[in-house]
């Protein structure tokens, strides 16, 4: 009995599809490695204090007769995943308000992904917000641009983070 044109070419196509599919899976891997995460920097080039100063375009009211004229930003990264973030609200170099994570241990926890610095501010991991690294600079969402702290910005944010928290009456920074 011959078979038909169609059903040759049918079985053909068959045995061609099984194959490749089969050849392909030769090239998928079942290990582990596929979920690990690539870090496009070595994690201990951020694991310092950095420092962002931004101008505002004129005096906004912070309360009814306070305003600020510049905000600074901190964030600072340790080796153990954890971190702290400040801001300052300056008018001239008065802080006006201030929010500052530092005096609590852990304040944030953050993770590397490629060139990403996701950080988080609680255990179920809600809240936060993500960085970029790049050229040695952070950015942020807004886009601020972080450098490296200077030892003198480092000396006054300290000294701003220790007039706030004496003005509000919490513990000074030791």
């Amino acid at each position: 009995m011959m078979r038909s044109t169609f059903g040759r070419l049918f079985n053909k196509n068959w045995v061609l599809a099984a194959t490749m599919i089969c050849g392909a899976s030769v090239f998928a891997s079942c290990s582990h490695d596929d979920n690990e995460v690539v870090v496009n920097f070595d994690p201990t080039e951020i694991q310092k204090q950095w420092y962002c100063e931004t101008p505002t375009d004129e005096d906004d009211p912070v309360y009814e007769d306070e305003y600020y004229n510049r905000q600074v930003f901190v964030y600072e990264f340790f080796k153990d995943g954890t971190g702290y973030f400040e801001f300052y609200d300056l008018n001239d170099d008065k802080v006006v308000l201030s929010f500052s994570t530092r005096n609590y241990e852990g304040s944030f926890h953050y993770t590397i992904s490629g060139n990403t610095i996701t950080i988080k501010f609680d255990a179920e991991g809600t809240g936060g917000w993500k960085l970029t690294y790049a050229d040695g600079k952070l950015t942020d969402m807004f886009p601020h641009t972080y450098a490296p702290s200077t030892p003198e910005q480092q000396a006054q944010t300290l000294k701003w983070c220790e007039e706030w928290d004496i003005l509000n009456g919490d513990d000074v920074i030791e």
